[in-house]
């Protein structure tokens, strides 16, 4: 009997693991196509896939250390696919209705990009209109063809900058609490490590 309850519960875990890792890898691309109906510009949908992408892993990455820490920010967790893999839980009690949220934005989104995919080819959101005339030099091209991408980079890390800044404070006291933390730092020969 303890044997079959084991291979229930180890079961379960697989199969909550597994459902959960597909929807949110189908959440992913179907966001994906989504912004692609919305955007004209292949450069355009590629960094706006890229910069929610990030911003869910931004968004996870504060709200579980802010959970760890007793802060109020911890329901951030629950702002994406990836929060939502965390809180299934395989393995530790699997709460099944997390699988709801990525099936319904799967569904959403899919079905918001299948009524724009009725538009013309290339109906998108159109691309910023930029004046038309060569540049000067090799340094003013190179200026004018990564001038977005590094706009958009230089968000992201601010993003990244203010909230990884928001949390430092809190992640001095959870290495302080953690005795393997503080002796895996003693052995490495960390200063002011015990």
């Amino acid at each position: 009997a303890w044997a079959s309850t084991r291979f229930q519960r180890g079961a379960a875990g697989s199969l909550a693991a597994g459902l959960g890792y597909a929807l949110t890898g189908i959440v992913g691309a179907s966001v994906a196509v989504l912004v692609s109906e919305l955007f004209a510009g292949r450069g355009t949908s590629l960094g706006m896939v890229v910069a929610l992408t990030l911003a869910g892993y931004a968004l996870r990455g504060v709200g579980e250390v802010s959970a760890t820490t007793g802060g109020t920010a911890g329901w951030l967790t629950w702002t994406g696919a990836l929060g939502w893999l965390t809180e299934l839980r395989p393995f530790a009690g699997e709460r099944w209705w997390t699988l709801l949220l990525p099936a319904l934005v799967t569904l959403a989104a899919g079905f918001a990009a299948v009524r724009l995919s009725v538009r013309d080819v290339g109906g998108g959101l159109p691309e910023p209109r930029r004046p038309r005339r060569a540049p000067s030099s090799i340094h003013g091209l190179a200026w004018r063809l990564q001038r977005d991408r590094l706009a958009a980079w230089l968000a992201i890390y601010l993003l990244l900058g203010v909230g990884l800044g928001g949390i430092a404070g809190t992640i001095e006291d959870v290495v302080a609490a953690n005795p393997a933390v503080l002796d895996a730092f003693a052995r490495l020969g960390v200063p002011g490590t015990p």
